[in-house]
C-alpha cells in the first residue's frame, strides 16, 4: 500500500494540474477614452433605489463596485484621487437588470455632485440604458452599463471645465 502512494499522490497532482481552476473577477476594468486634468477626493457612493428595494444580482455591494469603478475610470482618464479641495459624491438612484426574453436590458442611474471648497458647482444626474442580446457574459454587460453612465459624467463639458479651472491647481 506504501509504495503505490506515491504513484496516487502523482495521478492526483497531475490531474488538479490539468484542471482549470475558474479564475475570480478581477473587478472593474475602466474603458474611458476622456482625458482629464485635475484631482478630486471621491467619497463612497450612496444607493438609493427609486422603488426603495436594492436588486439581488452579480454585483452584491453595488455602491462599493460602481465607487472603485469611478476612482478607476478617474485615473484613466487622467485626473488625480488626493483634493481635498474637490470633492465628488455619488448617488446611485437605480441599478437595475432585466434577463427576461431574448434581450437583457442593464440601467444606471447616477447622481454626482461635485463641491469645490464645500460650494456644490456640478450637480446632475446620468440615466442610461443598455440593451445586449442573450447570453452575454453578466459581469461583463454590467461593467459596459457603468461605464456608460460614468463615462457620461467624464466628457462633461461642465464637469471638465471645473476640474481645470478649479481642481487642477491652477486657479
Amino acid at each position: 500500500m506504501l509504495r503505490r502512494l506515491p504513484l496516487a499522490l502523482a495521478l492526483l497532482v497531475a490531474a488538479c494540474a490539468t484542471q482549470p481552476v475558474p479564475a475570480p473577477r478581477t473587478g472593474y476594468q475602466p474603458q474611458t477614452t476622456a482625458h482629464l486634468t485635475g484631482a478630486v477626493a471621491v467619497n463612497p457612493m450612496g444607493y438609493r433605489p427609486r422603488t426603495g428595494v436594492a436588486p439581488q444580482g452579480t454585483v452584491r455591494d453595488v455602491p462599493g463596485y460602481v465607487t472603485n469603478a469611478l476612482k478607476a475610470e478617474l485615473r484613466r482618464a487622467g485626473a488625480g484621487l488626493n483634493s481635498s479641495r474637490c470633492i465628488l459624491d455619488g448617488t446611485i438612484r437605480d441599478f437595475k437588470v432585466d434577463r427576461a426574453g431574448a434581450e437583457e436590458h442593464y440601467g444606471v442611474d447616477i447622481r454626482y455632485e461635485l463641491a469645490v471648497g464645500g460650494n456644490v458647482q456640478f450637480d446632475q444626474a446620468f440615466g442610461t440604458t443598455f440593451t445586449v442580446a442573450r447570453g452575454q457574459s453578466v459581469d461583463r454587460a454590467v461593467d459596459d452599463a457603468i461605464a456608460k453612465n460614468l463615462n457620461f459624467l467624464l466628457k462633461d463639458d461642465w464637469f471638465a471645465t471645473l476640474l481645470v479651472r478649479e481642481c487642477s491647481g491652477r486657479a
